[in-house]
């Protein structure tokens, strides 16, 4: 006859799905929908200010190494928090009873972002998974779960891996042809500095190499082409 395997103390213990629902809750953008509605009244506000202060908690979560101590030693407010961090006592019918920690604080008018980030926060910090947490994202800005261990993972998809990519790789082409343009121009001036000609040099230039005379202007305020000045 196979025991009963033990029910966990901690009820509602962190989990790989608990990082993930606080990973949506880092990537979110509109209104925190599961407290802002009771019946018909909206009661809350903007998600955003929370989520910018839970973002700066998770970047300096990643700072410290990651490494609780050194966090909680660089924010007195969070090592504050974290000390009043406490489970609380559920009886049960059993022989054993469990332990539960307190749902972060409703979002309204009454609550402090930071306040409410903070609740969101110090269960991540418990949660075993939390060193699967990734991001923020190269190219979206996203954080992530992590499907390996790997430290080093800087997309959150290859999608966005591949996106990444082609930009740097089309930032990186018109850069070597604004410099091959930059080469051409500054070569056309040198011809124009003596060339018999009555034409101003922006206008000689832009019909020698085919560029615009804005482009001209803007690389001469740039400081990338020194304006020339013909000697009489």
């Amino acid at each position: 006859m196979s025991k009963r395997k033990p029910a966990p103390v901690l009820a509602g213990a962190p989990s790989l799905a608990t990082l993930e629902r606080f990973v949506q809750l880092l990537n979110m953008e509109d209104f925190w929908s599961a407290s802002l509605i009771q019946g018909r009244k909206k009661i809350g506000g903007d998600y955003r200010p929370i989520q910018r202060e839970l973002r700066r908690l998770v970047g300096a979560w990643f700072r410290s190494g990651p490494d609780v101590r050194v966090l909680l030693n660089a924010d007195p407010k969070l090592d504050e928090e974290g000390r009043k961090f406490r489970p609380f006592f559920i009886p049960t019918r059993g022989a054993t009873a469990r332990l539960a920690y307190l749902a972060p604080l409703e979002y309204s008018s009454q609550v402090k972002p930071v306040e409410v980030a903070l609740g969101l926060f110090l269960p991540f910090l418990i949660n075993p998974y939390n060193e699967r947490l990734g991001g923020p994202c190269k190219h979206c800005g996203n954080f992530f779960v992590k499907k390996t261990e790997r430290k080093k993972i800087c997309y959150c998809s290859e999608k966005c891996a591949h996106r990444q990519t082609s930009l740097l790789a089309n930032k990186t082409r018109r850069n070597r042809e604004h410099n091959k343009q930059l080469e051409r121009a500054e070569l056309a001036i040198a011809r124009w500095l003596v060339e018999r000609t009555s034409k101003p040099w922006k206008e000689w230039v832009s019909n020698e190499i085919f560029v615009k005379r804005h482009w001209l202007t803007r690389a001469v305020r740039k400081g990338e082409i020194v304006e020339p000045v013909k000697q009489v």
